[in-house]
């Protein structure tokens, strides 16, 4: 069951990357799907084998989530360290500000055979976490790709603002969310600070 969960999440975080390369390959390669229908393979691929590319699109958007996931966790890692320094802290009121305390916290919870329940909720909130972070990342990507596509196109396209009024509100949430969420998580490890 876990690893079915670990690639639903990694889909779900995929799925904003590969928009952003599908929208990258539209409008900045200026890749016209319309083409394809002039080779004979892709032809077949498109309408009667359209099945076969359902696996390898899977895979590849699994892919691009696992690694989206680990570079939208290096450009938050700064706010949740911060925020781990400030909320979890050994007791004392002279205590120094660590993050290694919030781990020693995060070590004691997933090793204690009473927190089961708690550890489970832990890294429940923990995907929250990570697709919150992800999704605000794809969203401001996309955001800026349909703003360049914008300001160099020549022609109205009626669609491209709903979209990127639909992408900020994305980033605005998933900025919302990641702050909820890491909120939730320092107040479920709060009660084993000691």
């Amino acid at each position: 069951m876990k690893a079915l969960n670990q690639i639903a999440e990694a889909l779900v975080a995929g799925a904003g990357g590969m928009i952003f390369l599908a929208l990258l390959m539209i409008l900045v390669i200026d890749v016209n799907p319309a083409l394809a229908e002039e080779h004979e393979l892709m032809t077949y691929l498109l309408y009667s084998g359209s099945w076969l590319l359902v696996l390898p699109l899977l895979s590849l958007t699994c892919i691009v989530g696992i690694i989206s996931d680990l570079i939208a966790s290096v450009l938050f890692q700064p706010w949740e360290n911060y925020r781990r320094r400030n909320a979890i802290r050994p007791p004392g009121s002279e205590a120094e500000k660590s993050v290694r305390h919030y781990y020693n916290v995060r070590n004691f919870i997933f090793s204690s055979d009473q927190t089961t329940a708690i550890a489970h909720t832990y890294l429940g909130n923990r995907v929250k976490i990570r697709l919150c972070r992800v999704w605000a990342i794809h969203a401001s990507l996309i955001f800026g790709l349909l703003a360049f596509y914008e300001s160099q196109s020549t022609e109205f396209n009626p669609y491209t603002f709903p979209f990127m009024l639909l992408c900020g509100l994305v980033l605005i949430g998933s900025l919302i969310g990641f702050h909820v969420a890491t909120n939730i998580e320092l107040r479920w490890m709060e009660p084993f600070n000691g």
